[in-house]
């Protein structure tokens, strides 16, 4: 068997091994932001990539201190890290693009919701908070609104459809007979 590949089964051995003592080690279950199946899944990406990276640059040392290597060698050391390496390169940027598109539609969600909540002189930003989230790549939420009286609640509702799609209104008025309780 060629030294080289020797190398990159090694490499990739002794890789595979710190990825499970991390695992093992469960320090992410600190965190609480991931699970068991995402832990594996971001361990076995940064396994391959690392991998890739060792096995290009082991690849191209080997080529410029030993010139002549056959196709099948070269396509082994540098082909398939260097494939390796792009797709994860794409696929890192796509999720930057679609990371960035969402950024994008939840600003101008809550800038068209401040917009619409501005056309009236009786909200402030006080009584007004909005809670939005992505919902298949589409920003939704809801608008509540507290401490209007009841004309200015139904007039709020008769304008709820000039608020973007997905955004829902709760209008909580004040009770004329609430206003003198203690709590």
């Amino acid at each position: 068997m060629n030294i080289m590949i020797m190398v990159q089964f090694g490499s990739l051995f002794l890789i595979f091994f710190i990825a499970f003592i991390l695992y093992s080690t469960r320090l992410w279950k600190a965190s609480g932001l991931f699970g068991s199946f995402d832990v594996k899944s971001i361990l076995l990406q940064l396994v391959l990539i690392a991998w890739a990276i060792v096995s290009f640059f082991v690849g191209l040392i080997k080529m410029i201190i030993v010139s002549g290597l056959a196709v099948s060698t070269i396509v082994l050391t540098m082909g398939i890290p260097i494939l390796l390496i792009a797709f994860f390169s794409i696929k890192i940027y796509r999720n930057y693009f679609i990371t960035r598109q969402e950024l994008k539609r939840m600003k101008n969600a809550s800038v068209l919701c401040k917009q619409w909540a501005s056309s009236f002189p009786f909200i402030s930003e006080e009584n007004t908070q909005l809670k939005l989230h992505l919902r298949e790549g589409k920003p939704e939420g809801k608008m509540i609104i507290t401490n209007v009286t009841e004309e200015q609640a139904s007039e709020l509702y008769s304008q709820k459809q000039d608020l973007p799609k997905g955004i829902f209104l709760d209008v909580y008025p004040v009770k004329e007979d609430n206003k003198n309780l203690i709590h």
